[in-house]
């Protein structure tokens, strides 16, 4: 029974610890493998000690509601192809208000710019291709946000020409006529823009739509009651842009709206819901 010597020895224990290695390593990968979540998605979690939080909330008008007669009213006979245009009411977009609760639809809220850490279920747009359409001498939907890793889908359901001039500028533009029964034409943005760009159908006048590129997912468009959703947002103080088209930046030194500037603090693991009550008789006009 003759000692090892220290070199065998120090061979001996080498391969037990790598085997040891070996085995915790196999059992991590194991680990994140039921888990659901990457080695890549651990490292950017890890990598924001504060966490993820939300927010919601609603935008509403008080005080009297204005006004806003159809654009194209049924059967008007002035009306360009009124056989299509002026089949119904073309109602006015611009300004569209739940009777009930005051909910401002069409209103963009978004973060003025990406920011370091993004949630790693938000990395890329699960959606890729986002159909934007022209329907009823209409564009539907009227607002839209979009990443720029998403592709637009020009369509028209109309039976009648029309063209999409997105007139973005250097962030992104087209001027494309669609006949009828025409396949959707992809367009895609080149960089993101710090508010919406007009979107408008040169053969109908009264057609117009905004579209905000980003270059980050964390963005919403008011729906019908008023109501916005932002999820997975960085812990941490925020800076947010309310926009909506006939005003403009909103501002509101009553909700510390102000400068264009909305600042929200996000806290780790809560939703923080807000309501925003906005003057009605501020968005009377939309010239």
């Amino acid at each position: 029974d003759q000692e090892r010597s220290f070199p065998e020895m120090d061979r001996s224990l080498g391969r037990v610890a790598l085997a040891g290695i070996a085995v915790v390593t196999a059992l991590v990968l194991l680990s994140n493998r039921n888990s659901g979540v990457s080695l890549e998605s651990r490292r950017v979690l890890a990598a924001a000690p504060e966490g993820w939080g939300a927010l919601s909330g609603q935008i509403m008008l008080t005080g009297t509601l204005p006004e806003v007669p159809p654009l194209i009213r049924k059967n008007d006979p002035k009306a360009k192809d009124a056989a299509v245009c002026a089949a119904h009411d073309v109602p006015d977009d611009s300004l569209v208000v739940d009777p009930k609760s005051g909910g401002l639809q069409n209103v963009f809220v978004y973060l003025r710019r990406k920011p370091s850490q993004i949630h790693p279920d938000l990395a890329s747009s699960k959606k890729k291709e986002i159909v934007f359409d022209q329907l009823g001498c209409r564009f539907v939907p009227h607002c839209l946000a979009v990443r720029l890793d998403q592709t637009l889908l020009l369509a028209s359901s109309d039976k009648v020409s029309h063209n999409t001039n997105i007139q973005g500028g250097p962030f992104g533009a087209i001027n494309q006529l669609i006949p009828p029964g025409a396949k959707s034409i992809e367009f895609k943005f080149k960089r993101r823009a710090p508010v919406p760009v007009p979107v408008a159908c040169n053969i109908h006048p009264w057609m117009k739509a905004w579209i905000l590129p980003m270059d980050h997912p964390y963005f919403a468009v008011t729906d019908k009651n008023g109501r916005f959703s932002i999820p997975q947002l960085p812990a941490g103080e925020h800076e947010f842009r309310i926009w909506q088209e006939r005003v403009g930046y909103v501002n509101d030194p009553d909700q510390a709206i102000m400068g264009r500037k909305w600042t929200v603090t996000i806290e780790p693991g809560k939703t923080k819901e807000v309501t925003l009550k906005l003057e009605a008789s501020t968005f009377a006009s939309d010239s």
